[in-house]
């Protein structure tokens, strides 16, 4: 009889990822998990609150890395673009993802009063917090990840991506976890053929 079709490959996409990007987890995690969410978005907020119990479960301590980047076209809400200036803002005291927990446990209330509140209630300096929204500081970031977004097909929110590979529907906790796991089957696979702690992502979304 014939051998049985192998599943077709699953699609990889070039997910470039920055400096600047807000990350959870270790550099050294082989798999890499990017976000691309907003804040005043009620998927968005289930999401992050499945995201963070997949990732502090002690099975997978080391292994993932998540990086935040904003997707902002088309906003999710009139204050979508404020509020991710917000986060990065705090982002540069430190506190991004105490900043991102209080705005996804708040989907809709963020405007300019709750995110100032929000960052006095997290200790940051609120002239440095103050100026960097009044002066748009990091508004080329959130235009650059949705520049990025819309190269990589991730029109929904939120998307995300795993070492280059996308998250299947429904996303929740349990699609995840699926999505990491095989993703650690395959790391084990690109270092067989002779990837690198060093070269992994990239060999990762290599010809995606």
């Amino acid at each position: 009889p014939p051998a049985p079709a192998k599943p077709a490959a699953e699609q990889v996409w070039r997910v470039p990822i920055h400096d600047t990007d807000p990350t959870l987890g270790p550099d050294s995690a082989p798999i890499k998990v990017v976000i691309m969410s907003a804040f005043g978005c009620s998927e968005c907020s289930t999401f992050a609150a499945d995201a963070k119990r997949l990732f502090d479960e002690p099975t997978y301590k080391g292994k993932i890395q998540y990086r935040f980047k904003h997707k902002i076209l088309p906003p999710q809400h009139p204050d979508s673009i404020i509020a991710g200036e917000a986060s990065m803002a705090a982002n540069a005291q430190g506190k991004f993802w105490p900043y991102h927990d209080k705005l996804m446990a708040n989907a809709f209330a963020v405007g300019r009063s709750d995110l100032e509140r929000y960052a006095k209630e997290l200790g940051l300096n609120m002239g440095k917090f103050k100026r960097a929204l009044d002066k748009h500081t990091y508004k080329g970031i959130l235009a650059r990840d949705s520049v990025i977004a819309n190269e990589t097909g991730s029109h929904s929110f939120p998307n995300i991506l795993a070492n280059g590979i996308r998250i299947k529907k429904p996303k929740n906790y349990d699609n995840l976890k699926k999505l990491i796991d095989s993703q650690i089957e395959r790391v084990k696979e690109l270092k067989a053929a002779g990837a690198t702690d060093d070269n992994l992502y990239e060999r990762s979304i290599s010809g995606g």
